[in-house]
């Protein structure tokens, strides 16, 4: 094991200033039934219009009071869907409007790794 080669990745912070509105409500889409014991796709949009990368970056504390768990996940504006997981015996429903995470921009070095943006000095 000691012979083997470990390639490191390495990143250099943006040379481009990037615009930092954090944290960026996410909000469902259109009301939604979580089924018990289930993961569900629910639809989702940001305030974001352009095409930034977004990195979910917190759920919603009424998610977490109602044991419901939001997947992490990165994504551009636009359509989104964010995997929600209920673990308990009943169903539970999501409201259209409702906000259910928060999200941070990321921005995209020209090595192509992302990384989340941040407030420049």
């Amino acid at each position: 094991m000691a012979d083997q080669k470990v390639n490191i990745l390495l990143s250099a912070p943006a040379t481009e200033e990037v615009e930092v509105d954090f944290p960026i409500p996410v909000r469902v889409a259109e009301t939604t039934v979580l089924h018990p014991s289930a993961e569900t796709f629910v639809p989702c949009y940001s305030e974001v219009s352009d095409n930034t990368p977004l990195l979910l970056s917190a759920q919603s504390p009424q998610l977490s009071e109602r044991s419901l768990m939001v997947a992490p996940a990165v994504f551009n504006a636009g359509i989104i869907r964010l995997l929600v997981t209920n673990p308990s015996s009943n169903s539970e429903v999501l409201y259209k409007d409702q906000q259910i995470s928060s999200a941070t921009r990321l921005v995209e070095s020209s090595a192509g790794t992302l990384a989340e943006a941040s407030a420049c000095p």
